[in-house]
């Protein structure tokens, strides 16, 4: 019955801990709804839960179960701002619900200013009075088709204060599927009623509240309860952690055939080409060990081509295979892959030959920006090929001693 504005954002309590109330707090919401209704909050705890949210500036509020005297009486005079009453279907549970609230002559409250409300007696019986039947706000929720049709009615009973629009039960109650066009139609028509006779009105919210408030005449809005704040914060650190690990699987996975393709493209230019290209593969200061010799810098290593050349016509197919990513960071990679080499000079087509060589090859590779666009891209920094199996003879284009 109070003609301060209703606060705007609320949230549901329904876990049996008074710290739910001081988190939330926190997080700054207007207010609480102790639910006394589906939570399993006992009275002792739900009074310490009005008194903390009291000092931490929440108007308190509880969802009664009905209005027996001791499902309101306890709330109220533990200090309470208000109730929710559910599923009041029309304006004749409405006067109940006021009778139940507010002390005589409006109703038929019974009064103790022993309690909190009272400031533990400090407070005179008649500024007590005053206070339960003027600033107590009386929250009446609309949860059934017949509640919507008479919501008008409802709302300006003597004594409610506001009407909460409960989606949950008045979908229940209808038996209306979810994403009916006739409940969201019977729920609008009742919105613009409201509107138009001043009536305050709250419902449940979620990534809807701007539009709600801004464009459908709501005056304040539950956005959720503590349980399911809990259970969405746990679920989307867990999920950051899997899509992490997911994203860091695609990743390795996306780096593994990035380092593929290069190796495969280095050994296609030795084979398929001179190998002149073969430095470009590699940063400035990279070294290239076979077996025991080891070339630095892209002018040995291109030296090591020139030579292969030089020799004359040979026929050469570098196989690689079981590229393995042994060390991956951000910007380097180790790994090793295995080798199998056909060779021999001359023009081809050559006899068939066994492999003259296999071999492991020790790659670390890092990543660099082009010089001209600083677009990232991977080279070798180091190379060292280690001989598994070796025919006899001098069979290999580069000397291994």
């Amino acid at each position: 019955m109070t003609g301060d504005a209703f606060p705007r954002l609320g949230a549901w309590v329904k876990l049996p801990a008074p710290e739910s109330v001081e988190l939330l707090a926190l997080a700054g919401f207007d207010f609480v709804v102790i639910d006394a209704e589906h939570g399993a909050i006992d009275i002792r705890t739900m009074s310490t839960m009005i008194g903390l949210a009291r000092g931490c500036g929440l108007a308190p509020f509880v969802r009664v179960a009905g209005t027996a005297p001791r499902d309101v009486q306890v709330p109220l005079d533990a200090g309470a701002a208000g109730l929710f009453v559910p599923q009041v279907d029309d304006a004749a549970r409405a006067r109940d619900a006021v009778r139940a609230t507010r002390f005589p002559p409006l109703g038929r409250r019974g009064a103790s200013n022993s309690g909190r409300a009272g400031r533990w007696g400090l407070e005179a019986l008649g500024d007590y009075l005053r206070s339960g039947n003027e600033e107590v706000r009386l929250v009446v929720q609309a949860e059934s088709v017949g509640a919507l049709e008479a919501i008008v009615e409802i709302g300006e009973v003597a004594g409610v204060d506001a009407v909460f629009i409960g989606p949950t039960d008045l979908a229940v109650s209808g038996r209306f599927r979810e994403g009916d066009g006739r409940l969201a139609d019977l729920v609008a028509g009742a919105e613009r009623r409201c509107v138009d006779h001043h009536i305050t009105l709250g419902t449940t919210a979620s990534g809807n509240a701007s539009e709600l408030l801004d464009r459908r005449g709501y005056d304040f809005l539950v956005l959720g309860a503590d349980t399911a704040m809990l259970r969405q914060g746990a679920h989307a650190l867990v999920k950051a952690v899997g899509d992490a690990q997911a994203m860091g699987r695609q990743s390795l996975a996306l780096v593994h055939t990035e380092l593929s393709m290069l190796v495969t493209a280095l050994w296609f230019e030795i084979d398929h080409g001179d190998g002149s290209a073969a430095s470009g593969f590699f940063t400035a200061d990279a070294e290239l060990t076979f077996s025991r010799r080891t070339f630095r810098g892209t002018d040995e290593i291109n030296g090591v081509y020139r030579d292969r050349t030089a020799r004359g016509p040979r026929v050469s197919r570098h196989l690689m295979s079981n590229l393995h990513l042994l060390r991956h960071e951000t910007d380097l990679v180790d790994a090793v892959s295995a080798l199998v080499l056909y060779a021999q000079d001359g023009e081809p087509p050559l006899p068939t030959t066994v492999p003259v060589l296999v071999a492991d090859v020790f790659d670390r590779f890092v990543r660099v920006g082009e010089p001209d666009t600083g677009a990232p891209r991977w080279l070798i920094a180091s190379r060292r090929i280690e001989n598994r199996f070796l025919v006899p003879g001098d069979v290999l284009a580069v000397p291994t001693e």
